[in-house]
């Protein structure tokens, strides 16, 4: 077998993040707290940070009602592949595989200064495959943990 091909080793279609369906009354209540947050921010003289709730209420709920597009995670013998960013295995410092509330999600620490972690969601089914792939390649670490937007998204159901 040539050391320089590229094999697939495992493959998975996942989305972005899990999606949590809203009620008409949630966007109600979003645009009215939204609303009302952003007049007394006028009224008290701060327009600045009028307009700063009216776009954070804007995109919150934009991204609460946007559903998840589907993506292609591939596992090679060399690299990660997560649809279009490449992660060769020589650049991944650690994984770890969560349970984040019934879903399972793959952490990576990639070794660079800006995004140093990346979080992919995994189909229950195959989290054991995923598991015994990786482990041959990379080492696990347990105190891994999602970055502050993941997190933040968890908490909010975003």
């Amino acid at each position: 077998m040539d050391d320089n091909k590229n094999e697939i080793l495992l493959s998975w279609v996942t989305p972005e993040h899990v999606h949590h369906n809203r009620t008409i009354d949630f966007y109600w209540a979003l645009g009215l707290i939204t609303l009302a947050c952003a007049v007394l921010a006028f009224i008290l003289r701060d327009g600045l940070f009028g307009a700063l709730i009216l776009i954070c209420g804007g995109m919150y709920g934009y991204i609460s009602w946007h559903k998840p597009k589907n993506i292609n995670v591939s596992i090679t013998n060399k690299e990660i592949i997560v649809e279009d960013e490449i992660y060769p295995i020589s650049k991944i410092n650690a994984y770890r595989i969560m349970d984040i509330k019934g879903d399972k999600e793959l952490i990576l620490q990639i070794i660079r200064p800006y995004q140093p972690m990346v979080s992919v969601c995994i189909p229950s089914e195959i989290a054991y495959q995923v598991k015994n792939v990786l482990s041959t390649m990379l080492t696990e670490d347990e105190k891994l943990i999602p970055h502050i937007g993941r997190r933040f998204m968890i908490r909010y159901k975003i």
